[in-house]
């Protein structure tokens, strides 16, 4: 996927204007941001549930003046004692991004939003923010794994605007993971035969060559086929090709 269109803003911090931004924590919830409808409505109302979901995001380089700001936008903000504790950290179940100040040289800061966070913590965009930003910077950044690249000073609006951006590249992340998931799941269950006719017939044959490569009638491919699309739980034969393409990656 193409990196975004780095953002690039000027104007100070100033106190947040609006009460519920667009991207707050209860309106994600309300767009279902990992909000399983089959999850125990018990569990759903667990306060510490609800916390553990509301969209968090960290904060590193000397960026914990903002932790106001992105509270009052109805996110959560943990500041970092340094970039290794969010690297070995903890996964968490929500949205999350990460904000970063690179003004000020630091090999360890440039080093820390490169391809090794990218891999431990897909799920957790990055967002620098850095005085004098230009053309090299920012091409520096967005190939080191930067989701968007801020120009200090930043207004509140600007700031929020990104974080929302990221906070939902992060749910869309988290949500691409549990189908996976759920998809390997669905896939452990069906028999060996099964998997041997899902891998062929996902691979364009007709039920007659799927049924000389295995061994098999026609008739006996057609009914693995239909039990297999059933506990798989495709609705078409095309949802049962993407479903093999995800098993692929």
């Amino acid at each position: 996927m193409n990196a975004p269109v780095p953002i690039w803003h000027r104007g100070p911090f100033k106190p947040a204007d609006r009460q519920s931004p667009v991207g707050s924590a209860a309106e994600m919830e309300r767009r279902g941001s990992g909000v399983n409808i089959d999850q125990d409505p018990m569990t759903l109302a667990d306060p510490a549930h609800q916390e553990e979901r509301t969209p968090v995001v960290y904060l590193g380089g000397g960026l914990a003046g903002v932790a106001d700001l992105i509270r009052k936008a109805g996110w959560r903000a943990s500041v970092l004692e340094s970039p290794e504790t969010l690297v070995d950290g903890p996964e968490t179940s929500g949205p999350s991004c990460l904000l970063l100040d690179i003004s000020r040289p630091n090999p360890e800061d440039i080093s820390f939003h490169g391809p090794l966070f990218i891999a431990r913590r897909p799920e957790t965009p990055i967002i620098c923010t850095a005085e004098d930003v230009d053309v090299a910077l920012v091409v520096n950044l967005m190939k080191a794994g930067s989701f968007d690249v801020l120009e200090k000073p930043v207004t509140n609006d600007s700031l929020v605007g990104a974080i929302r951006r990221a906070l939902q590249r992060s749910e869309s992340i988290l949500k691409d993971g549990s189908e996976a998931r759920l998809i390997k799941d669905r896939h452990a269950s069906l028999t060996q035969r099964e998997r041997q006719v899902m891998a062929l017939i996902t691979a364009g044959l007709l039920n007659k060559q799927v049924g000389a490569e295995l061994g098999i009638s026609e008739i006996t491919v057609k009914a693995h086929r239909g039990r297999l699309m059933r506990k798989m739980r495709a609705r078409s034969f095309a949802t049962l090709v993407k479903m093999a393409a995800t098993l692929e990656r």
